[in-house]
């Protein structure tokens, strides 16, 4: 079949008719709809280990249909030495320009490298929202003492956080809250309240 042969060259058939339908609905003006004939049948259903079983009633494949294929890139800051390294990591297309997203992703890096305390979870994350060009972050209290018991370099952790959300949200600066409070310190010289603006300073090209 068809399939197996696209299989047999390494490629996922659904991902490969995925890519077909946006390739020609993107380059084609007007065009809406695709049907993509298997031998002389028409193509009725995908099957991807990401994202199940697909059915297209009458062989109508839209772009809608396959939206949670699209992946984007984005960078997260991880530690190296004193200083921090851009790293370039794949995410869904909509998640790569969510704050939420790109958080939790910074949280999930290996430990050698990892530059915020482990164990952040989505519920710590109480509440994110962009005002103009800044960001406000408002954490659990739970990650704050977390962040208090941890022997991280919490200058590194803030600007990680920083830096990343800067550069993939486009905006200017960051604020953070703990508990829905603004706090000076959580055990360490930093001052976490008021205002982070990115600081290329401590990036390492």
């Amino acid at each position: 079949t068809q399939d197996s042969r696209i299989s047999a060259l390494g490629t996922d058939p659904a991902c490969t008719f995925a890519g077909i339908v946006y390739t020609l609905t993107t380059s084609v003006p007007a065009l809406e709809q695709v049907c993509i004939l298997m031998g002389e049948n028409a193509l009725t259903s995908l099957h991807h280990p990401a994202h199940g079983s697909q059915l297209f009633p009458g062989g109508i494949l839209t772009r809608q249909a396959f939206a949670a294929y699209l992946m984007a890139q984005a960078s997260v800051y991880h530690a190296e030495g004193e200083k921090l390294h851009a790293h370039t990591v794949s995410l869904p297309y909509r998640s790569a320009r969510s704050p939420r997203a790109l958080l939790l992703r910074l949280a999930d890096a290996p430990p050698e490298c990892a530059v915020l305390p482990a164990g952040l979870t989505d519920a710590d994350i109480l509440g994110l929202s962009i005002e103009g060009d800044t960001l406000l972050i408002n954490l659990s209290a739970r990650y704050a003492d977390m962040i208090r018991q941890s022997a991280m370099d919490q200058r590194l952790m803030a600007y990680a956080i920083v830096n990343t959300m800067c550069d993939g949200l486009q905006i200017r600066r960051v604020r953070f809250f703990f508990g829905s409070q603004s706090v000076d310190t959580l055990g360490g010289s930093l001052i976490w309240s008021g205002e982070f603006l990115r600081t290329p300073g401590l990036i390492i090209r």
